[in-house]
């Protein structure tokens, strides 16, 4: 969300809050609680996506994994 729409105060101490919570600090750390992870049946990690990618676009890989 920009912060120009972030009004009132509760709403800018959750923004300032969540900020700290998502600060990085390098690229393979977990950003926020909805990056998801494609585990094959051994429980391998084969796949890693931000959370902003949609889980449909996953859908082949899934495939290709059954």
């Amino acid at each position: 969300m920009p912060k120009e729409e972030v009004q009132g105060l509760k709403n800018k101490m959750t923004m300032k809050a969540i900020e700290k919570i998502n600060n990085t600090k390098n690229e393979r750390d977990i950003k926020w609680n909805f990056t998801k992870f494609l585990v094959n049946k051994d429980g391998k990690v084969v796949g890693r996506f931000d959370p902003t990618f949609k889980p449909e676009n996953i859908e082949n890989k899934i495939k290709d994994l059954l």
